[in-house]
């Protein structure tokens, strides 16, 4: 562990919550069950452009009364103990829910955060009265489970001061089923995010800057299937004039959503994606492989843009977007 780990400065926009995109738009269903979520968890989670960020920081400017938010957008250079718990710590000191205690013993030679700072952290937080929310931006990208069983450990033990938000395109290696069986955790998935007809309109609206129409506002949710990314690179299709934004839409795929896949995943899902339907014997014989429903069910699982079409998940379809139609 090198000592610029330890004692260098922390990115102060990492501690920010993110502005609202242009065009946003108003999603009271979504604000309103985030107020709402009084559990240890609530977990948001979905794959890339799902407007995940984009919800949190609206939620985040209106989270409650008496609520304060200490925010933190993780990246890859985060995925090591003393930096991440230093980035924890430090939100938590700013949004005034801490003390400097525990942030001096995060850095303090020869510990480990979870036997030191995090019990200091937990004991300071069981005294307080005041409502904090810890929200964990693009928590997907770490990968050390020291991490993991650290945040697990907060999870735990955590007192009604705090609550936690995690977000990322993934569930995280946390005891979520535990959670879950318990009352608590609170989840925001795919589905949860996806735009209805009216909110697609409105969207499209904002970004192109103009009314779409409702032929055009109708298409675009119909393409799209309340998809985010796909509403708003339509929205900048409309506004430059361009007729579809079918290219837009391809060129976000393929930088975005396809280098986070598993080779396996992104094989099927670019050989396949022109089919109608699919089943694990149709893939395995229009690819010459075998194991195929194993990756269709991966996809669905993870809402990678594949959807089951019966309750034994033997037939699924592919999002419109992914083969164009």
């Amino acid at each position: 562990m090198t000592s610029d780990r330890l004692t260098g400065p922390l990115l102060a926009v990492k501690h920010a919550v993110p502005p609202m995109r242009p065009g946003a738009v108003d999603r009271p269903r979504l604000d309103l069950h985030l107020r709402a979520a009084s559990t240890r968890l609530t977990l948001v989670a979905a794959p890339a452009g799902w407007g995940k960020t984009s919800l949190l920081s609206r939620w985040a400017a209106d989270p409650g009364p008496d609520v304060a938010v200490a925010w933190v957008s993780l990246d890859e250079g985060d995925d090591e103990p003393v930096r991440f718990w230093r980035y924890v710590l430090t939100a938590l000191h700013a949004a005034g829910a801490i003390g400097p205690a525990a942030l001096e013993a995060v850095v303090a030679p020869g510990t480990d955060p979870v036997d030191l700072a995090l019990p200091m952290l937990l004991n300071e937080l069981a005294e307080s009265s005041a409502r904090h929310v810890l929200v964990l931006d693009d928590y997907h990208v770490l990968t050390d489970t020291r991490i993991h069983e650290g945040l697990e450990f907060l999870l735990g033990y955590l007192p009604p001061a705090l609550r936690l938000v995690v977000a990322g395109r993934a569930d995280p290696p946390l005891p979520l089923a535990r959670l879950r069986a318990r009352g608590e955790l609170t989840e925001v998935r795919a589905d949860d995010l996806r735009f209805t007809p009216a909110e697609a309109a409105d969207l499209v609206t904002a970004v192109s800057g103009g009314p779409p129409g409702d032929l055009t506002a109708e298409s675009a949710w119909r393409r799209t299937e309340g998809w985010a990314a796909g509403l708003q690179l339509v929205g900048l299709a409309l506004r430059k004039g361009v007729a579809a934004g079918d290219r837009h839409v391809l060129d976000y795929l393929a930088s975005e959503v396809l280098p986070s896949l598993d080779p396996d995943q992104r094989d099927l899902l670019v050989a396949t994606a022109p089919l109608e339907r699919l089943s694990g014997v149709l893939c395995d014989a229009a690819l010459c492989t075998t194991g195929s429903a194993r990756i269709l069910d991966s996809l669905h699982r993870a809402d990678l843009f594949v959807t089951a079409l019966d309750a034994g998940h033997e037939w699924y379809r592919c999002h419109p977007c992914c083969g164009m139609r």
